[in-house]
């Protein structure tokens, strides 16, 4: 994965590579929340986290972005992706190349490929990189997710991920399962999020409530 390392396509960029006559979404995003979680562990330790970025789609399913958010490991989060989505024969597809880079922070910057395939209300999901978190450690993250309508105009989500890593000790990380649950209405959600780890880097073992805002404007 280090041959892309220097990934850094924007929206604005790869706006300027697509042509014809298909039509293109420019979209910003901001949004809060009170415990920045990403796969069943926190990445503010325990505390809160506001977030922004900018979204290029086209019609073709090409689309490319970047993301930031503050974070607890001496520098603010940006992701840079790129993506490829669409659906076939009843069944949603997306690929995509996401860098994550903490700019303030040396050795911590590294590349993950994406793919994800859902039908329904069902979504799985794979995670992939050689170099997580900047360890030089292969990585493997697969994860589901179900999707049902509760109330009114509001949905539950049920989630299951597990991550495994080719060398635990190497890179200070375990091999572990994340499990949660997610309510969400309007630009509000509300979650549940736990791990079968006694403890790690990122987490003391304890389950974590958090709640959520986020919006999204064209541009």
């Amino acid at each position: 994965m280090k041959q892309v390392k220097q990934l850094t396509l924007s929206a604005a960029v790869l706006a300027s590579l697509v042509s014809g006559t298909a039509s293109a979404d420019l979209t910003g995003n901001v949004g809060a929340t009170s415990n920045y979680m990403w796969r069943g562990t926190t990445q503010t330790g325990g505390g809160s986290s506001v977030s922004g970025g900018i979204d290029y789609s086209h019609d073709s399913g090409l689309y490319a972005g970047i993301w930031t958010a503050n974070t607890a490991f001496g520098s603010p989060e940006t992701d840079f992706y790129v993506g490829f989505g669409g659906e076939a024969g009843g069944v949603g597809y997306d690929i995509s190349v996401i860098q994550y880079s903490y700019l303030q922070t040396d050795n911590l910057d590294w590349v993950e490929v994406n793919a994800s395939a859902s039908m329904a209300d069902f979504t799985l999901a794979v995670g992939i990189t050689s170099d997580v978190f900047g360890t030089d450690t292969s990585a493997t993250y697969v994860s589901g997710e179900y999707e049902m309508a509760v109330g009114k105009e509001s949905s539950l989500t049920l989630h299951v991920g597990s991550y495994s890593f080719d060398d635990e000790a190497a890179a200070a990380f375990d091999n572990y399962v994340d499990y949660g649950l997610t309510l969400t209405k309007g630009d509000w959600s509300f979650a549940y999020s736990d791990t079968n780890l006694d403890a790690d880097i990122f987490t003391d073992g304890d389950p974590v409530f958090f709640v959520s805002w986020g919006t999204e404007v064209d541009l």
